[in-house]
């Protein structure tokens, strides 16, 4: 029987970069197990904004920890990502100018390097841009984006140099529990004995994790990217954008093309039956978002376009967390994993340096989303919201760490998570 000091379920970046740190901290043999290809679910579908505008500073630490990573790839994990910094905006409309002003004060405190920058120093940076309809934005020269493929693939090759074993087209089919312990994994090849399992599976946490009493109630997420032929007689360069105003976000890709993902286009999706294409209401919502910002693509030529799902929980709005020893997630960052704190979501994973301390316990790590939890024994989660299936105390033994979608850990001081209405809601 094969055997692992710990598996990793999915190949997403998530995965690929938790099997990378694992390896790095020497914890044993390290498995990661992918049903399909390396990067075929979110992640690699994913428009892979590297920016450190969040509404909570949490988030935005740990996004400006991870641009490090980005803009230093070679050195820190090899490879290449695609690592490109055209410069991040965030506009949002009239009536936000104070809310967008203290996210950029939070920010400045990290030592990020953002600012609120007016209309007219924005449309001379960016001339193609409009800006009459823009009551703030903030800017951020240092951010941009990554390859996502490329970026899971460097990790995923990365691990290996390390020792990692990585198996694609293999499904994990359950996690095996034994007297409340965590003893190993069964799978379409086979069951792996293990004592730590690190669960990174996208949409297919629910079959995972409710047969062990574990019902989040997380559901798929269907979003949308359309792409669009850069227009000949654009002027200057076109940077990284969330659009509060349309509701969308967009970027340059290579080869003279635009990315948009208009999030009025998202829809819930079925995990097994969904489909992967645009249709033409989806292209005109996106078109019109796109010209909207740069009026100069109102005529522009579409080239393509994808859906594909994540994760999302029924617990949405901004969240203020208290105390500061608090540890949040975000999309798309990448962190150098850190002895002794709790392990983080996104680009890269931070596993606990004690990770082999402990050799009966389940992490869960889902897809990018705007929040995240973490729970171990002797906290609790309390919020303003209901959270099916948080208020339970786990059933399995060792500590329990669960990244869902809408928290951050409280702990059991009284602090507790507040949810509030976003600037922008992701």
């Amino acid at each position: 029987m094969a055997t692992a000091d710990v598996v990793v379920i999915g190949g997403g970046v998530n995965g690929a970069s938790t099997a990378f740190n694992l390896a790095r901290l020497g914890a044993g043999k390290v498995v990661l197990v992918e049903r399909g290809q390396l990067g075929s679910g979110a992640s690699g579908k994913s428009g892979a904004l590297v920016r450190m505008h969040y509404t909570n500073p949490y988030e935005s630490k740990l996004a400006f920890e991870s641009r490090k990573i980005f803009q230093n790839w070679s050195d820190e994990v090899g490879g290449d990502c695609g690592w490109q910094q055209p410069g991040f905006v965030e506009v949002v409309a009239p009536g936000y100018e104070d809310d967008l002003a203290k996210n950029v004060s939070d920010q400045q405190e990290i030592g990020i390097n953002t600012s609120i920058i007016s209309n007219d120093d924005l449309q001379e940076l960016f001339p193609e841009m409009y800006v009459e309809d823009i009551g703030a934005a903030a800017y951020e020269p240092e951010s941009g984006w990554a390859d996502p493929n490329a970026t899971t693939y460097a990790f995923a090759q990365a691990a290996i140099a390390l020792g990692a074993e990585i198996k694609t087209q293999c499904s994990v089919t359950s996690i095996v529990v034994q007297d409340g312990k965590v003893t190993g994994v069964q799978t379409t090849d086979g069951r792996i004995d293990t004592g730590t399992v690190v669960a990174a599976p996208g949409i297919g946490a629910g079959q995972l994790l409710d047969p062990l009493g574990l019902d989040l109630g997380l559901f798929p997420q269907r979003s949308k990217v359309a792409l669009f032929r850069q227009p000949i007689g654009f002027r200057g360069h076109q940077p990284v954008v969330i659009d509060a105003i349309n509701d969308a976000w967009m970027r340059a890709d290579l080869g003279g093309l635009t990315l948009i993902g208009a999030e009025s286009g998202s829809l819930r999706g079925d995990a097994n039956d969904f489909d992967q294409t645009i249709d033409n209401a989806y292209i005109e919502v996106a078109r019109n978002a796109l010209s909207n910002r740069f009026p100069i693509y109102r005529d522009a030529i579409m080239r393509g376009g994808w859906a594909g799902l994540y994760s999302m929980s029924p617990i949405t709005g901004r969240l203020s967390i208290s105390p500061k020893q608090s540890t949040a997630s975000t999309s798309w960052s990448a962190t150098r994993a850190v002895p002794s704190r709790l392990p983080r979501r996104s680009g890269v994973a931070s596993p606990s340096g004690s990770l082999t301390a402990n050799p009966r316990r389940l992490i869960c790590l889902h897809s990018p989303s705007p929040g995240s939890v973490a729970r171990t024994p002797g906290w609790r989660i309390r919020t303003t919201a209901g959270a099916a299936g948080l208020s339970r105390a786990s059933r399995l033994t060792g500590e329990f760490i669960l990244d869902t979608t809408s928290f951050v850990p409280v702990p059991d001081s009284g602090a507790r998570l507040v949810a509030r209405r976003r600037v922008w809601r992701r």
